[in-house]
């Protein structure tokens, strides 16, 4: 960690039986020099409690600076204001659930001194863990080393921000849209055009598992329309960060020309979805030329044969109860 300045982002937020065990593995961690910034997004638990607590009974070396939002902004918000604070040089990801190795910190900062302070996203393998804190295997993040864009477009690697280090002339490159979803694809965008990034190829994180990781319940067609639907919307706020952040590195028509038939999708499917009747419907699937029949006419048929679609959902259920 010599001549490095780190700084480690806890985000919390209704975690109240999760978050000493996190915020304690931060502070657990085998390097003294480390910047502990927790953001707290208007919790109505008792997570803020646990936190002001534990920071008023610590006594170590560490630095720790707490945030808490006055209402509710959101994830990327909230990542946003805990950046804000932060002074490291690389900056690594928490959640107020998941727990960090007590190498987590040093081990990413060795890789990276070891690459010449070149990479500007180190992401970690991660346990699986439950939400009652069994480990129940080991969750491999994709090889980043020499990914290209032209890579990504095709196929985005598995990654997940609660494992990750970015530098901070990534983080600062662009600030992130308020309302954007996630953000760890845009950071790999990111990487890719920048410096690169690498996989440390060793858990260090314990991700856990949230209270739906059980049996999941069948959905409904309705329900099922609206996660399409809501995917679309997400799909391209995300697209736009993206556009955003490459046409700061000069490299805007590059992406928009690799994303141009994704993001055409997405709006195709909010068309379809908004139930234009049938004409309309027929007409946007005629002028979607950029998208394969065979998906465009799921879609329509999605929308304009509702009724029996919603029927054989309702008989998968029964079948499956």
């Amino acid at each position: 960690m010599t001549h490095v300045r780190a700084s480690v982002v806890l985000l919390t937020y209704n975690q109240e039986a999760f978050v000493q065990e996190a915020l304690q593995s931060l502070l657990d961690q085998d390097v003294d020099d480390l910047e502990i910034v927790v953001s707290d997004d208007a919790s109505k638990d008792g997570t803020w409690r646990v936190v002001t607590e534990m920071a008023a009974h610590y006594k170590g070396p560490k630095r720790l600076l707490l945030h808490q939002n006055t209402t509710n902004i959101g994830l990327t918000a909230n990542y946003e204001a805990a950046f804000a604070l932060t002074t490291g040089d690389v900056v690594f990801s928490a959640a107020g659930d998941d727990v960090s190795t007590p190498d987590r910190c040093s081990s990413c900062v060795a890789l990276w001194l070891s690459n010449d302070r070149v990479p500007d996203f180190i992401a970690t393998d991660a346990y699986d863990m439950a939400l009652d804190g069994e480990v129940l295997g080991v969750k491999c993040m994709d090889e980043l080393k020499g990914l290209t864009l032209e890579q990504w477009a095709v196929k985005r690697p598995y990654q997940f921000g609660a494992s990750h280090m970015l530098t901070r002339r990534l983080l600062a490159l662009n600030p992130l849209a308020p309302n954007l979803p996630a953000e760890d694809q845009c950071f790999v965008v990111r990487a890719v055009l920048m410096g690169g990034g690498l996989r440390l190829n060793a858990p260090k994180v314990y991700h856990r598992r949230s209270g739906m990781s059980g049996k999941v319940r069948e959905q409904s067609f309705k329900e099922k329309i609206a996660n399409m639907r809501k995917g679309a919307s997400r799909g391209l706020l995300e697209l736009a960060q993206m556009q955003r952040d490459a046409a700061c590195l000069g490299q805007a028509a590059r992406f928009e020309s690799l994303t141009q038939v994704q993001a055409d999708l997405y709006r195709y499917i909010s068309a379809q979805l908004d139930k234009p009747g049938l004409v309309k419907s027929w007409g946007l699937l005629c002028n979607a030329k950029s998208l394969r029949f065979s998906k465009k006419l799921r879609f329509f048929l999605y929308v304009n044969l509702s009724w029996w679609f919603s029927m054989l959902f309702q008989l998968k259920v029964a079948l499956n109860g």
